[in-house]
């Protein structure tokens, strides 16, 4: 299968990038969802690009620009469904909490 190793590092850097959605899920880092989106995509990416950057001293491996890309549109992928998931899991818990509430009146 040509370019596998493409699909290998989105695949593993947006298990990354879900892992530190993950993380950050539970905190206050601002008002806006646009920190819980750019902050593990950068975070992510920035790791992809020094993972690179260390292959460029491993001897029989090789640094490709390809591979810092995939990494970046696999953790954005991950990042999104991440917020997708949340957000249609946030729903159903308002909408629960809405039938406990009128239930009780």
């Amino acid at each position: 299968f040509p370019h596998v190793d493409k699909v290998i590092h989105g695949i593993e850097f947006g298990i990354l990038c879900t892992l530190i959605c993950w993380s950050i899920s539970s905190t206050h880092i601002g008002a806006k969802s646009i920190y819980r989106i750019a902050l593990p995509i950068a975070l992510t990416s920035i790791y992809g690009a020094t993972d690179e950057f260390h292959q460029s001293f491993t001897p029989h491996r090789s640094v490709e620009f390809l591979d810092w890309v995939a990494d970046t549109t696999g953790a954005t992928i991950a990042c999104f469904t991440w917020q997708a998931l949340s957000r249609r899991r946030r729903g159903k818990e308002k909408s629960l909490a809405m039938d406990e509430t009128v239930g009780k009146m």
